[in-house]
């Protein structure tokens, strides 16, 4: 898992035990501003849902025509949420960012897996889900839709004009 410095109760750097709550995993895509959408998105997440187990955020081709790489993490957390609740917040969360414009989604946020009804969402399979996934849980290999084999890369954001001094 990869650590990213949050409010509240922070990210755990491993799984603790079984939650009393089922899990809910979903994934956080962008393709515009990534290093401020994302941690953005993983704060409203924190507000409701801390804590949460978060995989290294990877890079992948944009296979939707775009022509800008997406950046795509796996966030995952106990909740005993319905899935129309959660389909809801993801899609509140997306809308507070802003609309998709020619190719820019500036988040895209998707309920991948709802333990609760034992529901994969069609795009679990992509690689970039599958492998945040697989590194917050591993045993869930078989488990998991035929995935396809588009390439990834780790994610590294860039650094804030502040940062560059």
């Amino acid at each position: 898992m990869w650590e990213y410095a949050l409010p509240g109760d922070g990210v755990p750097t491993e799984l603790g035990p079984a939650p009393e709550s089922p899990w809910v995993v979903l994934g956080l895509g962008s393709n515009v501003e990534a290093e401020r959408t994302l941690p953005w998105a993983l704060t409203r997440l924190c507000q409701s849902f801390a804590p949460l187990y978060i995989a290294q955020p990877c890079q992948s081709v944009d296979h939707t025509g775009g022509a800008r790489a997406y950046v795509n993490w796996v966030v995952a957390f106990p909740s005993d949420w319905e899935d129309q609740r959660l389909h809801a917040f993801a899609k509140t969360l997306e809308a507070q960012w802003g609309a998709r414009v020619d190719g820019r989604v500036p988040l895209d946020v998707d309920l991948l897996y709802h333990a609760a009804t034992d529901t994969w969402h069609r795009q679990a399979g992509c690689s970039y889900w599958r492998s945040g996934i697989l590194q917050l849980f591993p045993h869930w290999r078989t488990r998991l839709p035929p995935g396809d084999a588009l390439p990834i890369q780790p994610w590294l954001p860039e650094p804030s004009r502040a940062d560059r001094g």
